[in-house]
C-alpha cells in the first residue's frame, strides 16, 4: 500500500503573504510529517478448488480466504498546537474473510444456436482488530447537524451506522404519562426514540447507538451470451443482497424547521412530507412527523433508523444486440470483418430504495459506505456501434 507523498518528509507548499502592501511569494509547511510510518502488511491464507463437470460443459471455481492487514494507514487527530488537524499514522489492523465462487456453464451448443452463462457470488466479512494503542473508536460520516453517523470500533465491521433508534410518534397518552421520557418541544405526532443509556431522559447526544450495517450479505453477477447464426445478444446482471443505506439527504429534504406547519422552510421538500402526521390523525406509526414543532423536525432529521433503508438491488447493467455483417460483405476484399450493434447500460434497477442504491457521497472517503446525500443517479446510456 502506498504512502502519500507528503506523509514521510516535510511537505512544503506555496503560501503567499502581504509585505509592505505588496504580495510576496512564500512557502510554508503543508503537512505534519511522521518519521515512524511503516508499510501496511497483509497476511493471507487461501484455499481454492477448480472443478470441470458434465463433459466439460461446466467449470466451477471456489476460493476461500482469510486475510489480516496490520499497520493500517489512517489520518489521526493531533493537538491543534502543532498547527495541523491530523497526520498519517499506522493505526490498527483489520481482518477480511470470505468466499468467492464463479461458474461458466455452456448450456446449449448447437450448429446455429448457443447459450452460455457465467456467474459469480462473493461473501465477505470484515472486522476491526486493533485501533492504535488504546483501541479508541473513530467517528466517521460527518452529518450536516454536527454529529457523526458512522463509527469504526474494535470487534465490529468498518463504518457501522450510528444514530437514534426511533420507536414511533408521541401519542397524547404518552405525553401525559410521566414514565415516558420526553424532550423539550415534544408534541403529539413528534418522533420518540429509545432512551439508550437508561437515564430516563431523551438526549440526542447521549442516546446515540449502533443502528445499521452498510455491508451486503453477498454480491453477485450473471452474464448470459446468446448466438443464433449471425445474431448475438449479451445480458449482464449485477446485484447486492442485504446491507443498508443511510439517507442523510433527509437533513434538508425533510427540513420544516420553521415550525409553523406551513412548510415555508428554506429547502425544497421530498414527497414523503405529503404523508406526514397531521393533527387529528390517530395513526402514530413511524413516518414524517408533525411539522408544527421545530424540535420534532430536528430529531426526525438527526441520523436515525428513520433514515435507514434496504440497500438490496438487482441491476440490468448491460444489454447488447449485434449482427455480424461479414458474410454479406464477403466479396468486399478490403473488409475482413464487420458487425453492427446497439448497447444499453444501466438500464433498470429492481430495488426498494427510491434513489440510486449504489450510493456514494462524494466527500465520504474510504471509510464511508452506502451514504445517500442526493447523489447524482447513474445515467442510462444507449450507444450504436
Amino acid at each position: 500500500t502506498g504512502v502519500q507523498t507528503c506523509a514521510l518528509p516535510i511537505c512544503i507548499g506555496g503560501a503567499d503573504y502581504v509585505l509592505g502592501g505588496a504580495r510576496v511569494e512564500g512557502n510554508a509547511v503543508g503537512s505534519l510529517p511522521n518519521p515512524f510510518l511503516k508499510w501496511e502488511e497483509t497476511n493471507q491464507l487461501d484455499f481454492g478448488l477448480d472443478l470441470t463437470l458434465f463433459k466439460k460443459k461446466l467449470d466451477v471455481e471456489i476460493d476461500l480466504y482469510n486475510s489480516t492487514t496490520v499497520d493500517l494507514l489512517f489520518n489521526t487527530t493531533v493537538p491543534s498546537v502543532t498547527g495541523f488537524g491530523s497526520r498519517i499514522s499506522n493505526l490498527g489492523s483489520i481482518q477480511n474473510r470470505g468466499i468467492e465462487m464463479s461458474f461458466d456453464y455452456k448450456a446449449i451448443l448447437k450448429q446455429n444456436f448457443s447459450w452460455s452463462v457465467k456467474g459469480n457470488i462473493g461473501i465477505n466479512r470484515n472486522k476491526v482488530l486493533k485501533i492504535g494503542e488504546y483501541d479508541r473508536p473513530i467517528l466517521t460520516i460527518a452529518a450536516g447537524n454536527g454529529t457523526n453517523a458512522g463509527i469504526i470500533q474494535v470487534g465490529s465491521p468498518i463504518g457501522l451506522f450510528r444514530g437514534l433508534k426511533l420507536t414511533g410518534l408521541y401519542t397524547p397518552e404518552m405525553l401525559l404519562d410521566e414514565a415516558v421520557p420526553k424532550y423539550p418541544g415534544a408534541v403529539a405526532g413528534a418522533p420518540i426514540y429509545e432512551d439508550y443509556n437508561g437515564d430516563g431522559q431523551l438526549d440526542r447526544n447521549n442516546d446515540i447507538q449502533i443502528i445499521g450495517n452498510p455491508w451486503a450479505d453477498f454480491t453477485y453477477g450473471l452474464t448470459n451470451n446468446f448466438i443464433y447464426k449471425d445474431f448475438s445478444a449479451r445480458i449482464i446482471l449485477v446485484g447486492s443482497q442485504g446491507g443498508q443505506i443511510l439517507n442523510l439527504a433527509r437533513e434538508f429534504q425533510h427540513n420544516t424547521d420553521k415550525g409553523t406547519g406551513d412548510l415555508q422552510g428554506v429547502f425544497n421538500l421530498d414527497r414523503d412530507v405529503l404523508v406526514r402526521w397531521r393533527p387529528g390523525s390517530e395513526d402514530y406509526s413511524l413516518r414524517v412527523p408533525t411539522t408544527t414543532s421545530v424540535a420534532s423536525s430536528q430529531r426526525w432529521r438527526w441520523p436515525s433508523t428513520g433514515g435507514l433503508e434496504d440497500g438490496s438491488f438487482l441491476k440490468v447493467s448491460n444489454i447488447t444486440f449485434s449482427y455480424n455483417l461479414t458474410k454479406l460483405l464477403k466479396d468486399v476484399k478490403s473488409i475482413k470483418g464487420l458487425s453492427l450493434g446497439i448497447t444499453g447500460q444501466n438500464l433498470y434497477y429492481f430495488k426498494s430504495f427510491k434513489f440510486n442504491p449504489e450510493a456514494r457521497r462524494a466527500s465520504g472517503g474510504l471509510l464511508e459506505r452506502n451514504v445517500y446525500y442526493s447523489n447524482y443517479p447513474n445515467p442510462t446510456i444507449y450507444s450504436l456501434n
